[in-house]
Order: C-alpha cells, then structure tokens, then sequence
C-alpha cells in the first residue's frame, strides 16, 4: 500500500471511531452511569446545555448524577454527519437526537440537536465538547403542541 492510501485509510478510520461517538454517548446516559458518561469525553472536555457549561470529567458526570437520577431514558441518534477539521485528529460530528424518560412522576420525550468535537487519537474517540440543543422537551401528560 502506498503512503498516500494508507494515510487516507488512517483518516477514514478515525472518521468513523468519531461517527461511532454519538452512539457510545447515547448509550452512556442511557446507563445512567455519571462515571460511564463522563469516561466519553475528554478529561478537559465541556458539555454545553442551554444554560450551562460544565468543564471537566468530574463537573460532567457531577451534572449526570443529578440529572440521571431515578430515569430511564433511551436515546436515539440519527443524520449522523462528520466533517473533517484543520486538525488531522479532530472531527466535527453533528446529530439529531430524540429520547425518551420515564421519570418518578411521569413521562417525558424530547428532541434536538448534538454538535461535538470529536478528537481521536491512539485509536480512542473522545468528545473535547458536545453542545445539546433541544428542541422540544415535554411531559407526556402535556404532549409537544405545549
């Protein structure tokens, strides 16, 4: 295999281990695990809400842990893109999500958009920042025309 190839194999290797980090998130918090979600970023890594910005594994699974508390939640992920960035490890993988939560007292769905940044390096796939944007979150009780 020549040299040019077997960069451009490397390359699409690591797209796909960055593809696959939308899948390994949504099964994390799906775990309720605060440990578990946390162990799919980077250790400096931010996750960004709405109305917040936590930095760090510790900070992230810390949000988790109260969040993740009591549910049972299950993710899908889907319009799974990957564009390359100006880092040679880096990726900007972007998604939709939906989810579903049953919750002490009721029922809850939601849908919205994930934006990562994806580095990949040694074969590991890492989010150095995951920005969730929803676009609707509801109890069932209320429905989404809400």
């Amino acid at each position: 295999m020549n040299e040019e190839l077997r960069r451009r194999v490397e390359r699409l290797e690591r797209r796909e281990l960055a593809r696959d980090t939308a899948a390994h998130y949504a099964d994390a918090v799906d775990s309720g695990d605060p440990a578990q979600i946390a162990a799919v970023f980077h250790p400096e890594g931010t996750l960004t809400i709405p109305s917040e910005t936590f930095r760090g594994r510790d900070a992230i699974a810390a949000f988790y842990a109260r969040r993740a508390r009591g549910a049972d939640r299950r993710h899908f992920v889907t319009n799974i893109t990957v564009d390359d960035t100006v880092i040679d490890t880096r990726f900007a993988v972007t998604a939709y999500f939906l989810f579903t939560s049953r919750e002490p007292g009721r029922s809850a769905l939601g849908w919205g958009v994930y934006d990562d940044l994806v580095e990949v390096a040694g074969g590991i796939p890492l989010l150095l920042s995951k920005r969730i944007t929803p676009a609707l979150f509801t109890d069932l009780d209320d429905g989404w025309p809400a």
